[in-house]
């Protein structure tokens, strides 16, 4: 009997929600992950707040992966505003880097097999542009554009004042002027 009557209210339950109009659709749906699954029901992309439960500060990710489910993109915005989206090779390590700071600073970076950031083309937050080509260690460059203060503080600290807006340096592992011009 009591499997009659379960029977019923869930029959009764589907026959009233699968004829509702489209109108009826309610206008919001809420969760904290959306999974996507091509038709084979494979996982194909996750939107959700990553993080734990209690972090209110837990970054906004969308993952999408390929028919294998290994993850080949990622966009990600973190609560402070800051946005990434990342190309990420076969072994699901980012090897393309697109960021776009807090206050709106462009960033483009290229990282080897390891992980590490080998090219990075930049503006700074006040539109000064620059191209650094690091080494394995990310310490040494070549580094190509408007100088930053830092950089200005480096130059001025080995006795190479800044004569222009543009610098054609090369820094040693620390942080030493290897060669510059002008």
């Amino acid at each position: 009997m009591r499997a009659m009557l379960a029977t019923s209210i869930i029959m009764m339950l589907l026959i009233t929600f699968g004829c509702q109009s489209e109108q009826q659709v309610p206008f919001r749906l809420k969760a904290s992950q959306f999974v996507v699954v091509d038709q084979f029901g494979n996982q194909r992309a996750v939107l959700g707040v990553f993080g734990q439960p209690s972090d209110v500060n837990s970054p906004v990710e969308l993952l999408l992966q390929d028919a294998e489910q290994g993850p080949r993109a990622r966009v990600t915005v973190a609560h402070g505003g800051s946005t990434n989206f990342e190309f990420l090779d076969s072994g699901g390590e980012a090897r393309i880097e697109l960021e776009l700071g807090t206050s709106g600073e462009p960033i483009v970076q290229l990282l080897d097999r390891t992980g590490q950031r080998r090219i990075r083309i930049s503006l700074d937050e006040i539109g000064r542009p620059s191209v650094a080509l690091l080494n394995a260690k990310n310490t040494g460059a070549v580094y190509m554009g408007e100088p930053s203060e830092s950089q200005r503080k480096i130059l001025k600290s080995n006795g190479a004042p800044v004569v222009s807006d543009f610098l054609l340096a090369v820094f040693g592992e620390g942080e030493e002027i290897v060669w510059k011009r002008p």
